[in-house]
C-alpha cells in the first residue's frame, strides 16, 4: 500500500496490492530485525543512560531493560542496536572529559597537599598520558618502595586506554598503592616518561627492583634499562609461563616430561647456582641447545 500526503494535508491511498510481496514472518521475534524496530524510546534511553553512568555491562542493562517490558523476548529493539546506543551516550558523555578530570584532582589537592599528577600532552596538545598519587603513598614509597610491581594488563576503561598500577607490599605483606597512570599506548617513549616522572613527582631513591606485568614487556625492559640501570627487572611469571606454553608446544603438554622438569625449575628451586646448572642438564637432555632457550627472567 502506497499512502501519501494529500494537498491539505490528509492522507489518501494511490496504490494498494491485495498480494503479500514477501513471505509471512514464522514468528514474532523475527520482527526484531526489521529496521523499524532498531529505534529506543526515549524513556528508555534515559535508562540506559543512568544504568551506564554506573558502570553497569551491556548484558545487564538489556536484562534490566527487558524487565521493564515483561521478559528480554518482548523488548522491541536487539542488543546490537542496545550497544549503537551505548556507544553514543559513552561518546557524549566523554566530551571535555579531561577538564573534568583536572577538576577532579584539584579537588584531590585541596583535600591532601601532597596529592601529585603529572600530565603527558601530544604534539596536537591532546592527552597522551596521565599520572597520579596521593601523599601517604609518598610516605609509604620511602619505606617499602625498594621493591616495585608495575602492572599494565588493566583495559577495561571507556577508552580502552591501558591503565597501570604501580604498588608493593608493607610489612604486614599487604599490598599498598603507589601510583597509577592512564596511557594511550604502551610504546618504549611512553614507559620510558612514566618511570622517569614518577620518581619525580615521588621524590624517592629508585627502587632495587621492579616486577613487570604486561604483554609489552620488550618495550618495557628497554625503559626500564634506560631510567633505571642499577635497578633489577624480572617478569611476572604468570606472563613467562604462558609464552614458554606457546613457544614450546608438545613438549608443554599434560604429563609431558619435560613440563614437569620445567615447572619443578621455576617453581621450587631457589638457589641461583642449582638452578643455572639444573637448567643447564634440562636442555642438554631434551636436545633443546640448539632452540636457544634462555631460562626465564623471574
Amino acid at each position: 500500500m502506497w499512502v501519501p500526503r494529500s494537498e491539505d494535508k490528509g492522507w489518501y491511498i494511490c496504490e494498494h496490492k491485495s498480494e503479500h510481496n514477501h513471505a509471512l514472518l514464522g514468528n514474532c521475534m523475527e520482527k526484531l530485525h526489521w529496521k523499524s524496530h532498531r529505534h529506543i524510546d526515549r524513556y528508555t534511553r534515559d535508562l540506559v543512560k543512568q544504568l551506564g553512568e554506573n558502570n553497569i555491562s551491556l548484558s545487564k542493562v538489556y536484562s534490566v531493560v527487558g524487565s521493564f517490558f515483561g521478559t528480554v523476548k518482548e523488548v522491541s529493539f536487539t542488543k546490537r542496536s542496545l550497544k549503537t546506543l551505548c556507544g553514543k551516550l559513552n561518546k557524549e558523555q566523554s566530551e571535555n572529559d579531561a577538564t573534568k578530570t583536572i577538576q577532579v584532582f584539584n579537588a584531590m589537592q585541596a583535600e591532601d597537599p601532597e596529592f601529585k599528577y603529572s600530565v603527558q600532552l601530544d604534539l596536537e596538545g591532546r592527552v597522551k598520558t596521565l599520572m597520579w598519587t596521593i601523599g601517604r603513598s609518598i610516605e609509604q614509597f620511602k619505606c617499602f618502595g625498594d621493591a616495585v610491581t608495575f602492572d599494565t594488563t588493566y583495559e577495561t576503561n571507556l577508552y580502552d586506554m591501558p591503565f597501570g598500577l604501580l604498588v608493593g607490599v608493607n610489612n604486614h605483606f599487604q599490598s599498598i598503592f603507589f601510583g597509577g597512570v592512564l596511557m594511550s599506548d604502551e610504546k618504549i617513549d611512553t614507559f620510558r616518561w612514566i618511570f622517569t616522572e614518577f620518581f619525580h613527582i615521588i621524590g624517592a631513591p629508585l627502587p632495587r627492583t621492579i616486577l613487570t606485568v604486561s604483554d609489552q614487556a620488550r618495550a618495557m625492559e628497554v625503559a626500564i634499562k634506560d631510567v633505571m640501570p642499577h635497578t633489577v627487572h624480572r617478569q611476572c611469571k604468570w606472563h613467562v609461563l604462558k609464552k614458554a606454553k606457546e613457544s614450546l608446544g608438545s613438549l608443554m603438554a599434560k604429563g609431558a616430561e619435560f613440563k614437569q622438569e620445567f615447572n619443578k625449575m621455576v617453581h621450587h628451586i631457589v638457589c641461583e647456582k642449582e638452578f643455572e646448572d639444573g637448567w643447564a642438564c634440562m636442555l642438554d637432555k631434551h636436545g633443546l641447545q640448539k632452540k636457544h632457550i634462555s631460562h626465564p627472567d623471574l
